[in-house]
């Protein structure tokens, strides 16, 4: 299964950038994200719940994805400055879990970070693609090459029509 998302806002870097506080019931210290991040956050889960409220049935259904996955992010600065990346895939990585786009930030084993060429369009192009592993009965034939540069939302539902379809002709 290969999910395509788009985020037209510039990307959060440092969710590790955290206050400390003291837990009303347990008393014991904790740490929260800092309020930049917490906005960027809220803007970033509604762009993306926006974009899911598109997608076909069996896709919704699909989520969260538990398998190995492969994360491709196209990414175009919006201001130009050095940028941790590092924070900036902790904080996506953060924010598809809490968007219950995965399960766990640990299935990604493999990571394409490009910076395109192209000067307009969303700042980053996320492409999520399952990697074929022990936890995905399904094949890897059908992660599909994504094209990250087109700045609207693509979803490869391929996968979800395949199997459809194959209901269609078993019964005749």
């Amino acid at each position: 299964m290969t999910l395509t998302l788009t985020l037209t806002d510039q990307l959060a870097s440092g969710k590790s950038m955290k206050r400390l506080g003291v837990n009303k019931h347990s008393h014991k210290i904790m740490s929260y994200p800092d309020g930049r991040f917490l906005d960027w956050r809220k803007v970033a889960s509604d762009e993306l719940l926006l974009q899911r409220a598109s997608w076909l049935p069996e896709v919704k259904m699909a989520l969260p994805l538990r398998e190995d996955l492969v994360l491709r992010v196209s990414y175009r600065q919006l201001v130009n400055r050095v940028r941790d990346l590092s924070g900036m895939l902790d904080a996506m990585q953060h924010l598809f879990e809490y968007c219950e786009l995965i399960e766990n930030d640990g299935q990604i084993k493999g990571i394409v970070w490009e910076y395109p060429w192209r000067t307009d369009g969303p700042s980053a192009v996320i492409t999520l693609m399952t990697q074929g592993g022990p936890h995905d009965s399904r094949s890897s034939r059908q992660n599909v090459r994504p094209s990250p540069d087109k700045p609207r939302l693509r979803i490869d539902q391929s996968e979800a029509l395949r199997s459809k379809n194959r209901g269609r002709r078993d019964r005749g």
